[in-house]
């Protein structure tokens, strides 16, 4: 593979830096402010929720359908102190009843979502987002060069059993890979300890595809960020009309 294992160099530290760094660069997307509510969808391991609360103020409720996640965070967070501040629920954001919310993040949701239930997403989030809220979404995007990653037997069985990876036009038109490759391989002893080999080797090969695929640019991250108006709405009338 070209320029393989290229920031294999780097720092363990460097890593986790960049991803306390994305972490901030989210809350400061979404205009953080200590005393604002913040909802965060699939929020995995809390990780995300945790920092909004210990370095922005905020409170936060975190949903997922995933009960080892939730568990996993639940007891993440009172570990830390926040359990009085974060509440993770283990439930579909459809059925989420104690909104609104000043914010929303979206952090590589959609992948698991097929494209014709992109609407109905979005549509749930506008309506628990408080009016002038900001909702950012996070997302793997594929150029059409690289459609086939997401029909590919590999990762439907072994990594992602249900991934979609939308177009950017789905959705409104890196090193970090190699990073975690090669922190992969430092901790490769305790990966197989945890996962078992196989699973541990089709991950290593995910990541490899998928630093060869940012590399060839038919894949990459992007950010879309988002606004509830602050206003009362006014519908557009339908083309054709008088």
């Amino acid at each position: 593979m070209r320029n393989s294992f290229k920031y294999a160099s780097k720092s363990e530290q460097a890593l986790e830096q960049a991803q306390t760094d994305k972490l901030d660069l989210i809350c400061r997307k979404l205009q953080l402010q200590s005393g604002m509510r913040l909802l965060d969808v699939g929020c995995g391991w809390g990780t995300l929720l945790l920092h909004a609360s210990q370095h922005y103020g905020v409170t936060g409720v975190g949903v997922t359908l995933a009960r080892q996640q939730a568990d996993y965070a639940r007891q993440r967070i009172a570990n830390a102190g926040y359990a009085n501040r974060i509440d993770i629920q283990l439930r579909d954001c459809r059925t989420i009843a104690d909104g609104p919310f000043d914010a929303i993040s979206s952090v590589e949701v959609t992948r698991h979502l097929p494209s014709n239930a992109l609407p109905d997403y979005t549509r749930t989030l506008y309506r628990i987002l408080t009016p002038g809220g900001r909702l950012l979404a996070h997302d793997l995007c594929v150029r059409g060069e690289g459609i086939t990653l997401q029909h590919n037997a590999f990762t439907a069985v072994y990594v992602f059993p249900d991934v979609t990876i939308h177009t950017l036009a789905d959705s409104i038109g890196p090193p970090t890979f190699y990073a975690w490759l090669a922190n992969l391989t430092r901790h490769w002893d305790s990966a197989v300890a945890s996962a078992g080999p196989q699973r541990v080797r089709a991950w290593q090969a995910m990541l490899a595809a998928g630093a060869l695929s940012c590399e060839m640019g038919w894949t990459g991250a992007h950010h879309i960020l988002a606004t509830r108006p602050n206003r009362p709405e006014q519908r557009r009338p339908h083309r054709g009309a008088i």
